[in-house]
């Protein structure tokens, strides 16, 4: 699953290059300050926090040299992380991961490919993984968000919040209960996919900072529910603009 999603991002940030616009931002919002109170005020025990971004620069040299160059690392808090260099069917990369006391980790991925792109393309890929409702959510995410900024023209940044209901709820529960999420943010879903065990929704709020294109169709809300094959819950994920989270 961690190899499809870094591929999944990477083609996300090669697209951005040939298909400009496909994504808008609102810099001024932070989706943490709108999906936590959101759970925590429908009965929702919150798990953790998992931000996952990318962005895509042509830059010289190898990626310690290009990771020192950006010039984050004092203003991302990860002083005295560890680094590895690796050498990748793509190209080199470079790993830069912190663990915090609080149980936050911090995973930094800059890749060259130039061994399937000519030239001195590369990628980067920001993880960071929160327990609980963290307090801290709300300043990584402005973190993430003011680096790729500054960074990298093009850019995402994906934001999950994952939680539980200590019950399970039945099919016609969880398309009530995601219907209500988007009434509550004023929006509403466009795309809807169940089954015995889980639903999945998709669709647009406008309170969200960002948004993806599709078609004719924005979306910036995806919602989950599943049913514990194991135990009696019901697991919660809201992600914006989607889902990065493994469920």
């Amino acid at each position: 699953m961690q190899k499809a999603l870094i591929t999944l991002i990477f083609l996300g940030a090669f697209f951005a290059l040939i298909l400009p616009g496909t994504g808008e931002s609102n810099r001024e919002r932070l989706a943490l300050g709108e999906l936590v109170p959101l759970l925590q005020d429908n009965g929702v025990q919150v798990e953790g926090i998992d931000l996952a971004g990318w962005g895509v620069l042509r830059e010289a040299g190898e990626p310690r040299a290009i990771w020192r160059k950006l010039g984050w690392e004092h203003r991302l808090g990860l002083s005295g992380s560890r680094i590895c260099q690796i050498d990748t069917g793509w190209g080199l990369c470079v790993n830069i991961k912190k663990e915090f006391g609080d149980g936050t980790n911090v995973l930094i991925s800059i890749q060259k490919v130039e061994k399937i792109v000519p030239g001195n393309l590369c990628y980067i890929v920001v993880k960071c993984s929160l327990p609980g409702a963290s307090e801290g959510g709300q300043a990584w995410e402005k973190r993430f968000r003011a680096f790729l900024a500054n960074s990298f023209r093009e850019r995402g940044l994906y934001v999950t919040v994952r939680g539980k209901f200590d019950r399970r709820l039945e099919p016609e529960e969880q398309v009530a209960w995601g219907r209500a999420v988007y009434r509550d943010l004023g929006g509403k879903p466009e795309e809807t996919v169940q089954t015995e065990r889980y639903l999945n929704l998709i669709g647009y709020t406008p309170v969200l900072p960002d948004a993806v294109t599709a078609g004719n169709s924005r979306y910036n809300l995806n919602i989950a529910l599943v049913n514990s094959s194991d135990t009696n819950e019901t697991r919660i994920y809201l992600g914006s603009p989607i889902i990065t989270s493994e469920y």
